[in-house]
């Protein structure tokens, strides 16, 4: 067995990625945790300046948008925090 296949298989990896399926599991989880909390109606993020930022961002706001517009509630929301530069937690 190929060294790939290997780690696939002890992982439980994925072979090959769909980037749509991808963003709607990650979106559909923080919907889900939203809905299974409903006292909370921020996400927070905090903004550093890397390649996961945006991403973890668009996401989020992407989870809030589609619930604001499922549930009609206006109080959710998303606030990207800037940090400073050079630091991180």
């Amino acid at each position: 067995m190929a060294l790939q296949q290997e780690i696939i298989q002890a992982l439980g990896a994925k072979p090959a990625i769909d980037a749509n399926e991808e963003i709607r599991r990650s979106v559909d989880f923080l919907k889900a945790y939203l809905s299974a909390h409903p006292f909370l109606k921020t996400l927070v993020l905090g903004i550093s300046g890397g390649q996961d930022s945006p991403l973890a961002g668009k996401l989020s706001q992407m989870a809030i948008s589609e619930l604001r517009d499922e549930t009609g509630d206006t109080a959710l929301q998303f606030i990207a925090v800037r940090l400073p530069y050079g630091v991180q937690a």
